[in-house]
């Protein structure tokens, strides 16, 4: 996918979100908070626990804790010269254009722990990442307890980065600017 489709992408996923919304809409009163993670994250060493908050039909607040161990480049799947730890959270709004159909815009700002092997040292840094995605959430009942499923698949880019080392900034260079990740499949509870 070249820059020029990406950035037309990401034009059009915030005009859709800036679209009006529906002021009177009614919200069923229960079921309004959900708990998800997807299952296949751990796999890639990365855990994400969302929660969501429906403010209304169409709006729908998320907020999170993300804990990873990242040992490669995010696009190229470089190998860095160590690892880095991260704990952070996802502050998002999720927009739903069309039934289960919605764009997310999550910012997720999150302290790392930097291994350098060449250096055998420790650095600290705080980054700031920010993701797009686009997806469908559905909601069921099993044995009449309230699930979901939400199928998304997320585009993002890193806004801020400090205190890297450089053997990991000259493998970033090689990075292009935006990720595009696997698709996410969440699974959650409603309540």
């Amino acid at each position: 996918m070249n820059k020029l489709s990406i950035i037309f992408l990401f034009c059009l996923l915030c005009s859709l979100m800036g679209t009006a919304q529906e002021n009177d809409s009614i919200v069923e009163k229960n079921l309004r908070n959900s708990v998800y993670v997807d299952p296949l994250l751990p796999f890639f060493d990365l855990l994400i626990i969302n929660y969501g908050f429906e403010y209304n039909k169409r709006n729908e607040g998320v907020f999170g804790l993300v804990l990873s161990k990242s040992t490669t480049t995010p696009v190229e799947y470089l190998e860095y010269p160590g690892y880095i730890k991260s704990i952070g959270a996802v502050l998002g709004h999720r927009f739903y254009f069309y039934k289960g159909f919605h764009i997310d815009a999550w910012f997720m700002p999150s302290y790392n722990s930097i291994f350098e092997e060449n250096e055998n040292r420790f650095y600290k840094s705080f980054s700031v990442y920010n993701e797009y995605r686009i997806g469908y959430k559905y909601n069921f009942k099993l044995f009449k307890i309230p699930l979901l499923v939400n199928a998304q698949w997320p585009l993002g880019f890193s806004l801020y980065d400090s205190n890297r080392p450089e053997s990991f900034r000259e493998l970033d260079k090689e990075d292009p600017i935006f990720y595009l990740f696997i698709p996410n499949i969440w699974i959650g509870y409603r309540f």
